[in-house]
């Protein structure tokens, strides 16, 4: 998160730094709470074993899909290097 800081501070000019922050740290703080309470709903309707599986067959979901664009925007990568060079 502080590496964050530090690009939104050479980014953002200095009359917008403030806005950038605050807007930077709500994202963190929803990011944080919003599956916290979503975790808690889901327990108590759900029991805990059936939340839990649920929970981690999620992050499995968003951990793969992530791969998959990142080793995309590899390929890409890797494409315009071969285009120049060729």
């Amino acid at each position: 998160m502080l590496a964050t800081f530090g690009t939104f501070a050479r980014i953002a000019k200095p009359h917008e730094r403030s806005a950038v922050f605050a807007l930077a740290n709500i994202i963190a703080y929803l990011g944080n709470s919003v599956p916290a309470i979503l975790g808690g709903i889901a327990v108590t309707i759900l029991g805990l074993r059936t939340a839990s599986e649920i929970y981690a067959l999620a992050i499995a979901m968003i951990a793969f899909s992530v791969l998959l664009l990142r080793l995309n925007q590899v390929r890409g990568r890797r494409r315009d290097v071969m285009a120049t060079r060729g």
